[in-house]
């Protein structure tokens, strides 16, 4: 540690040094311009008695404001302001001391201001010399030919950083849409013309790789610029918040690849927190399946809400240190604890609800890979239909204000026992409605982007290993969503249901699985055909189109334009005996009872014998969206 030390001292002494020269050259060339290059023998005495007191008081200033402190390669406005108030204020105290002082009677006043001129310049342009000196004139020639995408701020950043870092690659200029940047420079590279002529410059320059540094570009203009760089076969990389690569935490060497959710062919949906904040503030928050994609983004923006606790269970207690783990890496302050627990086990959660008395539920928990689940039909129901009824009675029981369940597009005309299971689970909420003082409410929604399970995550890990993606049937589509709007959706949902209502998001229109693996192939650099595409045939339970609501449901607006509530024709009943009876045979009968006694609560399921019908167009619900032919990547979810 004393060489460290050591090192720093002898740094500051020499950059002393360099001030002290500096502010010596300034006094001289004040008295020879003054007296035009012939100083008379009393005035030069005088500047060696103004020399003694006002280099010290420089060097003192200079100390005092912070002047050593800085890194000079990285010199800034910033710094040229520091520069600037000590030089004044060493200055003026100079002249205070001249004006006191019979010494300093014969002194031009003109040589101050002059000296004060000489010394900015010389300290200031002395540290911006030695920034420009490690930039731009030494940019490596035989590094990696970059184009820049963006000449605002964040390319100016992205470009200062590569050039500062002397990183191994060589900017041959930035493209921006503003036309008053055109053949203009930045940190003397070329600003080269706009978006449009991406592929020509990339054909020009010998571009070998794209780096787009607009962090807020809207998703047409993004769309372009991948689909112009599709057209060249040139790799790109999209470029984070200017915040994260000026904080550190990101370096330029490990500009993340371009992510999925970037793409998602519409502009993502944001909804206005004012109820969310009457809803949550000061209450006591349970959310279920916290360990999740769904409920640990959950926990994360429930708790900038200040709710007095945030009560997190899972049966997994893996992912609940997780999540604890990245509250306190992020230094998310909330109240909370973490729960180990069974949603099914009746008397554990009657024994949490009578130590916490949540009064809002956020319902997260479930069992939901389709496939999987098809061979484990009893405890998909298990899980998913008593776990939630065991909540759901809890929440009645001990007076909990809201309850809000987290349902899916697969309870829509079911062709598997998950949604099955997810349909009862939202009839038994709707039933309890009726007469409960808790408000229930169910939250329904497509595919989750980059969410536990889904496909996403999985076509990137078959991208890691070279191949190929595989895709269950060439024209299978659904709808997605962002993990972000998903959770939106859902406090929005908690916010303004009443009780008894289907809150439905628009997500647009369905997109092919198929496109979305082309897409994920292209936008990570690589050919489709270098990659491939194996179709492995639908799984168990799996249909081509999902739906988002029933035959006989209508879709009626809500206060939010993007949300949407479904109008059903609500249980006469709680449908707690039918429920009793399916529960007991899942202890005694064979599956195939089971899955009899499921298709008569849920009059909607189609087993796995009678899925056939969904390998075409729905003939219920909603007429189907022509989907997206994403042929190109202007077209890119």
């Amino acid at each position: 540690m004393w060489v460290d030390r050591f090192s720093i001292v002898v740094r500051r002494a020499l950059l002393a040094c360099t001030d002290v020269c500096s502010a010596s050259l300034s006094l001289y060339l004040a008295f020879y311009l003054r007296f035009e290059g012939n100083i008379p023998a009393t005035q030069m005495a005088l500047f060696w008695k103004i020399a003694l007191l006002q280099i010290p008081l420089r060097l003192i200033c200079f100390f005092r404001f912070g002047l050593y402190r800085g890194i000079w390669r990285y010199a800034s406005i910033e710094d040229l302001m520091t520069i600037f108030r000590a030089v004044s204020v060493s200055s003026l105290m100079a002249i205070a001391a001249a004006l006191f002082s019979r010494t300093f009677g014969e002194l031009p006043r003109s040589v101050f201001v002059i000296d004060w001129i000489f010394t900015v310049t010389f300290v200031g342009g002395i540290r911006f010399f030695w920034r420009v000196f490690l930039m731009s004139p030494f940019q490596p020639k035989g590094g990696k030919r970059v184009l820049i995408i963006g000449a605002g701020d964040a390319g100016e950043s992205l470009l200062r950083t590569i050039l500062l870092h002397g990183s191994d690659f060589h900017v041959v200029g930035l493209l921006d849409d503003n036309p008053t940047k055109k053949n203009m420079y930045l940190h003397g590279i070329p600003v080269l013309g706009g978006l449009r002529e991406l592929a020509a410059w990339v054909t020009r320059s010998q571009v070998e790789e794209i780096f787009i540094a607009i962090p807020s570009a809207p998703p047409a203009v993004f769309r372009e610029i991948v689909s112009q760089c599709h057209q060249v076969k040139v790799k790109f990389r999209r470029l984070p918040a200017t915040s994260d690569l000026l904080n550190g935490r990101v370096k330029i060497n490990h500009l993340p690849e371009v992510q999925l959710e970037d793409l998602l062919g519409r502009t993502p949906v944001s909804l206005k927190n004012e109820n969310v904040i009457a809803l949550l503030r000061d209450k006591i928050v349970m959310v279920t399946g916290a360990g999740g994609s769904i409920g640990s983004e959950l926990c994360r923006q429930i708790a900038h809400f200040q709710p007095r606790l945030l009560v997190m269970l899972d049966h997994a207690e893996n992912g609940l240190y997780h999540l604890d783990v990245d509250l306190r890496q992020k230094k998310i302050e909330v109240a909370r604890c973490l729960v180990v627990a069974d949603i099914a086990d009746a008397w554990r959660i009657a024994d949490i609800f009578a130590q916490y008395h949540p009064q809002i539920i956020f319902h997260a928990a479930a069992h939901k890979h389709v496939p999987l689940m098809e061979s484990n039909k009893k405890e998909a129901l298990k899980n998913n239909v008593l776990g939630s009824r065991v909540l759901a009675e809890a929440a009645d029981r001990y007076g909990a204000e809201k309850f809000v369940m987290i349902s899916t597009d697969k309870a829509v005309n079911p062709t598997s026992i998950m949604g099955a299971s997810k349909r009862l689970a939202e009839m038994l909420l709707q039933g309890m409605a009726r007469y409960s003082q808790t408000s229930f409410i169910t939250v329904r929604f497509g595919n989750v982007l980059g969410s536990e399970g889904s496909v996403v995550p999985l076509f990137k890990k078959q991208l890691l290993e070279g191949g190929p993606l595989t895709v269950t049937h060439p024209d299978i589509q659904r709808y997605f969503m962002t993990i972000p709007e998903a959770v939106q959706l859902v406090l929005q949902a908690g916010a303004m249901g009443k009780g008894g209502e289907i809150f439905v998001l628009d997500m647009g229109q369905p997109v092919k699985i198929v496109d979305l693996a082309n897409n994920l192939i292209t936008l990570s650099g690589y050919k489709p055909e270098d990659i491939g595409i194996q179709f492995v045939g639908l799984r168990p339970g799996e249909k081509l189109y999902e739906e988002l609501w029933i035959s006989d449901e209508k879709m009626l607006p809500t206060p939010h334009e993007k949300i949407m509530r479904a109008q059903s024709v609500m249980p006469v009943h709680a449908l707690n005996g039918e429920v009793d009876d399916l529960l007991q045979l899942i202890k005694t009968a064979s599956e195939a009872e089971v899955i009899q006694c499921l298709a008569h609560l849920v009059p909607n399921y189609r087993t796995s014998s009678e899925t056939n019908v969904y390998t075409q167009s729905p003939t219920v619900g909603p007429s189907k969206p022509e989907p997206r032919r994403l042929n190109t990547l202007a077209n890119t979810i």
